[in-house]
């Protein structure tokens, strides 16, 4: 650790470490000026430019976001230990090398335990090291690998230190910084929080004077027409550069999933700039859609959506973005540009400033371009690179290239340049916009422009695969149903994948009797999503009786009674009052509006342990998504959701098997319920009939009256509703067992074309 020295020549400021003796630094208070200060400080800052940081007035606190990530990374334990320091160093600032970070580490203990001895509390003190570990990292961290160095890393602070900047100078100052304190005012602010000047010492100044009006770092810069703190642009080039659109098929979908590799050799980043408008057909557009957004992140790529309009910046982002007074473009580009800094990615940081760079000058040199309306434009550009970026490259990887999607147009000058700075780095960018009636402001020389002619209103992405009816094409002859549904019949391991998203079809009545045996891998927009499938579903409510023929709406009933089927021959068929072992232990299940899968499956009331343990897990996450969703009336708003738990919590025996069973490729488990009567159902038929349906079962509600039911207790549609016939009363379902199913002998065609009267 260094030890900071008394000042006795200014000009001391300005040796080596070795010739200070080394293990030297100096901690010093500017407080008088003279024409040799102005002189001493022209020097100093020409040290800042190169190896150093500028403060002026605050150390901005950490940010909401810069904790949250703080503790994503981190996590929130805290001992008072040069061993702890050290581990979290390595971690959170892994280019220190290790006799840096265990100088940091040490000065951060010593300082830790300097606020314990003044009284401070665990918790201040564990407040305190979050606050110094995110300023090592957001502020400080482009000079601390010059720690240790013969020419020492340098700050100098504009203006009166607070009691945790005053800590955080203390701590870089012991791990090997100069360090200067400008004070325009005097010594009477530092005293307030150093009252016996332990920590710094004055700087000597000869004949000293009250600082003149208005003075400043920066004025002191203009006044002397110099621009140490405004430079010109000066880039590092990346190791690699962007290839745009280069490799390009033209099937534009599949090209955005081909990895690197296959998209050309590995000197460039390749990557992708389109605007797609219009849709090539309406009828499976949302489909296709949010499947080929499942492909992407099965593929680990980040996925980054933003619909209409992309968030300005606010008060908060755009404060934090130091404003000077520039005389040129290139000064504004090249000053802004190097606030851009990603320490985890060095080649990440000079491919976003080159950008940055590149798309402002060509801002620059339009005809309407002023130096006000350049500033503006670069100072939200800036806000949204560190929005976007570090979530973009959160976890980079080359072969797994980000993708922005702003789902809309750009609807004015400054989206237009975040969409093109963003398709100078590697990120493939797609403006995507159904609705041909929207005008956009997006124009570049490397985009791609696809239009198609239909025309579809933009409304939302449909992000949620839940959120989409997928249809079939099956409306025509028997031949192109027959290559809809058994086209990419993949072979599968028994119970190969783990997870699966259940999508509902939307068919007509005639095809639910050809579908409902069918295998799950031959259904139309059946989907293999890396570990996990999608599976086409029916969920169905077939009102009234074709032709008011009782014996063959039976006899058709009866057909789809296959195997692991199971059948509710009446509503209600959960009783409200009914003993439920579940129930009483239900609001200990939950917290907020998460549910707590360990405590559950510890609990001694918790009847599904005998089932596999990954069946297990997806019956929780379905049962969160029922949750998450509201589909069930009262939710989060009447309890219901303790309802929702003690019915999906209890499924009998039967449901249970079938469940186990249950593998995602093959044949469906179903649920066939009769609902003859006029007898209200109960809200436990609600939940169970959409509990089975997000699980992946095949459901069929036949209800000959055409009365309401569990949909009652539904706020949003669950059942594809089918009118096939006149309502019948006072019906008594048969043992379906027991019907004859002679009926089913009959034709493919014969079965797809006798249409319901």
């Amino acid at each position: 650790m260094f030890e900071c020295t008394a000042i006795k020549d200014r000009e001391d400021y300005f040796k080596s470490c070795s010739a200070r003796g080394g293990g030297s630094v100096f901690f010093g208070r500017l407080n008088g000026f003279s024409p040799e200060i102005r002189t001493f400080l022209q020097k100093y800052l020409d040290e800042i430019k190169r190896r150093g940081v500028f403060i002026s007035e605050r150390i901005q606190n950490p940010t909401g976001q810069q904790l949250q990530y703080f503790e994503e990374i981190m996590g929130l334990d805290f001992r008072q230990e040069a061993g702890f320091f050290d581990a979290a160093l390595k971690k959170w600032l892994p280019r220190l090398n290790g006799r840096q970070r265990e100088s940091v580490a040490g000065c951060m203990k010593l300082v830790l335990e300097e606020m314990e001895a003044s009284g401070k509390n665990e918790n201040i003190r564990k407040n305190g090291y979050i606050k110094f570990m995110c300023w090592l990292y957001y502020k400080f961290e482009r000079i601390l690998n010059l720690l240790g160095q013969e020419e020492l890393p340098r700050i100098l602070f504009e203006g009166y230190v607070n009691d945790y900047e005053l800590r955080m100078l203390r701590i870089l100052a012991c791990a090997g910084c100069d360090i200067l304190l400008l004070q325009y005012q005097g010594d009477e602010g530092y005293r307030k929080v150093d009252p016996d000047s332990r920590f710094s010492a004055v700087v000597p100044v000869e004949n000293p004077q009250a600082f003149p009006q208005g003075f400043s770092v920066v004025a002191m810069v203009r006044e002397t027409e110099q621009a140490q703190l405004l430079p010109e642009i000066h880039l590092e080039e990346p190791d690699r550069q962007v290839s745009t659109n280069t490799w390009l098929t033209g099937d534009l979908f599949d090209d955005s999933l081909k990895e690197p590799s296959a998209r050309g050799r590995e000197a460039f980043y390749y990557n992708m700039f389109v605007r797609i408008r219009g849709v090539e057909d309406a009828a499976v557009w949302e489909s296709e859609l949010v499947k080929w957004k499942l492909k992407l992140e099965s593929q680990g790529r980040k996925v980054l959506l933003a619909e209409e309009v992309i968030r300005v910046p606010g008060v908060d982002e755009t404060r934090k973005i130091p404003r000077k007074n520039y005389r040129s473009p290139e000064q504004l580009i090249g000053d802004l540009a190097s606030y851009i800094s990603f320490p985890k990615s060095r080649e990440l940081e000079k491919l976003s400033r080159k950008a940055f760079a590149g798309v402002l000058q060509e801002e620059s040199a339009k005809e309407n371009s002023n130096m006000t309306r350049l500033t503006n434009r670069a100072i939200c550009l800036l806000c949204w690179v560190n929005r976007y970026v570090p979530e973009l490259f959160a976890d980079w990887r080359i072969a797994a290239p980000p993708v922005f999607l702003l789902y809309g147009v750009c609807s004015n000058e400054n989206e237009a340049v975040l969409l093109r700075f963003l398709s100078r780095i590697p990120v493939d960018v797609f403006e995507i916009c159904p609705d041909l009636s929207l005008s956009c402001r997006l124009a570049d020389r490397f985009l791609f422009d696809r239009t198609y002619g239909n025309s579809l209103p933009l409304g939302k992405f449909p992000a949620e695969v839940d959120s989409v009816r997928f249809k079939t094409a099956a409306y025509g002859a028997e031949r192109e149903l027959d290559t809809l549904m058994y086209q990419n019949t993949g072979l599968y391991r028994n119970r190969q994948f783990k997870k699966a998203i259940p999508v509902q079809l939307q068919t007509t009545y005639e095809e639910i009797a050809i579908l409902w045996d069918q295998e799950a891998k031959y259904r139309p927009n059946f989907e293999v999503l890396s570990d996990r499938v999608m599976v086409p579903v029916i969920c169905a409510k077939i009102s009234g009786v074709p032709g008011s023929n009782a014996y063959e709406y039976w006899q058709t009933i009866a057909s789809l009674a296959v195997e692991d089927t199971a059948v509710i021959y009446k509503l209600p068929y959960i009783e409200e009052f009914e003993d439920n072992p579940v129930r009483p232990h239900v609001t200990k299940f939950i917290r907020g509006e998460k549910l707590l899968f360990d405590k559950i499956k510890d609990h001694h009331a918790y009847q599904y342990g005998f089932l596999r343990e990954d069946m297990q897990d997806y019956m929780l996450d379905k049962l969160q998504e029922l949750l998450d969703r509201r589909l069930i009336e009262g939710t989060f708003t009447r309890g219901t959701e303790f309802t929702i738990l003690s019915t999906a919590l209890n499924l009998n025996k039967g449901f249970l098997r079938m469940i186990q069973k249950f593998d995602f490729t093959k044949k469906i488990p179903k649920l066939i319920v009769i609902s003859t009567g006029e007898v209200m159902c109960t809200l436990g038929d609600s939940i169970l009939v959409a509990y089975l349906s997000l699980l992946g079962f095949d459901v069929a509600i036949f209800t000959p009256t055409g009365y309401q039911n569990v949909e009652m207790n539904f706020t949003q549609q669950v059942l594809t509703e089918h009118q096939v016939g006149d309502y019948m009363y006072d019906l008594q379902a048969p043992n379906l067992k027991n019907v004859s199913k002679s009926s089913q002998r009959e034709s493919l065609r014969d079965r797809l074309f006798r249409r319901a009267k």
